[in-house]
């Protein structure tokens, strides 16, 4: 709901919170992914997609959402790097 208002630090400060409850909650990064690509955080949407593939490999959402965050020109200067963005270490 906060991510819907515009609220993107309130939603990834709750997002953050329920990590911490289950950090291998692939849905919650998938969510965190999808918040920072509204920020306009490409960098912050790539790690989150990225931790919820090393959780899923197949998972449908983050494969589309890693390739929303990957600009056509690698080098272009408009992503910025945001906060609240997890460090993902998977269970195995």
């Amino acid at each position: 709901l906060a991510a819907r208002l515009r609220q993107y630090d309130a939603a990834l400060d709750w997002l953050s919170k329920s990590l911490d409850l289950n950090p291998l909650d692939v849905e919650v990064y998938n969510s965190m992914g999808m918040v920072n690509l509204q920020r306009k955080d490409l960098l912050g949407a790539r790690q989150c997609f990225s931790a919820a593939l090393a959780l899923a490999p197949h998972n449908a959402i983050a494969k589309s959402g890693l390739a929303k965050a990957i600009p056509p020109d690698e080098n272009s200067s408009g992503s910025r790097v945001g906060d609240g963005v997890p460090a993902v270490s998977p269970a195995g």
